[in-house]
C-alpha cells in the first residue's frame, strides 16, 4: 500500500513456472483482485479514520479487509493449484482469524510508534474503553526519554495495564478458535514479540535471542 498504486497492482507474488499456464493465470487474477480490494479497503477506511474516535471494532474490520485478505488470497491460490478438490470455506475462516491474531501482535509492538504517527492501531483504539489509561499511554508515547529506554510492551504494561489485560483477553478469545498447533504458535509469537522488541527510536538494535529461547522453552503463557 505504501508503493505507487500501479506498481503494487502489477507486482506478482507467485512466479512458479512449474504451475500449468491456465492455473497460473487464474492465480494471477486472484492476486490482482485481492490487491485491488485491499487498496480500496485501505483508501476507503483512511478517509474516515480518526485516531481519537475510531474503535477497536472499526480497525479490526479494516484489518480483516487488508491483512486478512492476504491469508485469504493464499488459500484461494492453493485451492486453484490443488485442483479445487475440497471446500476451503473453513480453512479461509481459520486463516482470517490467524491473520488477525498476528495483526494484534504487530499492533501491540507498534502501539507507541503508530500513535505517534497517527496510524490505525488496535491497542490504541481499545484504550478508548479506559480514558484515564489512554491519556497516560499517549503522554508516555510522546515522552522521548521513556520511548528511548523502554520497550513498547513495557510502556503499555506500566501506563495502561487494564487495557493490556482486555487486549490479551481478546487475543486469547480469537486464538482459541485456531487449530491447536496454530494456536500455540500464535500465542508463543505474542509472548515473545511483544516483550522482546524495541521501539525504533532506541539504540538497541538486536533482540535478546537467549531470552527468546528461554521464554519458548517455558511455553510462556499470555495471561
Amino acid at each position: 500500500l505504501a508503493q505507487e498504486r500501479e506498481a503494487a497492482l502489477n507486482a506478482q507474488l507467485i512466479l512458479d513456472e512449474s504451475i500449468p499456464a491456465n492455473m497460473r493465470e487464474e492465480v494471477e487474477k486472484i492476486e490482482m483482485e485481492a490487491r485491488k480490494r485491499a487498496y480500496e479497503a485501505h483508501t476507503g477506511f483512511m478517509t474516515t479514520f480518526d485516531p481519537a474516535t475510531s474503535t477497536f471494532e472499526d480497525i479490526l474490520g479494516y484489518r480483516a479487509k487488508t491483512t486478512g485478505l492476504m491469508g485469504e488470497t493464499i488459500v484461494n491460490a492453493m485451492h486453484v493449484v490443488s485442483g479445487k478438490r475440497r471446500d476451503i470455506g473453513p480453512l479461509r475462516e481459520s486463516v482470517l482469524r490467524e491473520s488477525l491474531c498476528y495483526q494484534m501482535c504487530d499492533d501491540l509492538v507498534d502501539s507507541v510508534s503508530d500513535y505517534r504517527k497517527g496510524l490505525p492501531n488496535l491497542f490504541h483504539a481499545l484504550s478508548l474503553e479506559n480514558p484515564l489509561e489512554r491519556g497516560r499511554f499517549e503522554s508516555a508515547s510522546m515522552n522521548q526519554t521513556i520511548i528511548d529506554t523502554r520497550r513498547p510492551y513495557d510502556i503499555v504494561q506500566l501506563y495502561a495495564p487494564n487495557t493490556l489485560l482486555s487486549y490479551m483477553q481478546r487475543f486469547q478469545a480469537m486464538s482459541s478458535l485456531l487449530p491447536s498447533s496454530r494456536r500455540r504458535f500464535a500465542q508463543d509469537s505474542m509472548a515473545t514479540m511483544t516483550r522482546l522488541s524495541y521501539s525504533p527510536n532506541t539504540t538497541i538494535g538486536t533482540l535478546n535471542l537467549p531470552e527468546i529461547g528461554q521464554m519458548l522453552a517455558k511455553r510462556t503463557k499470555i495471561v
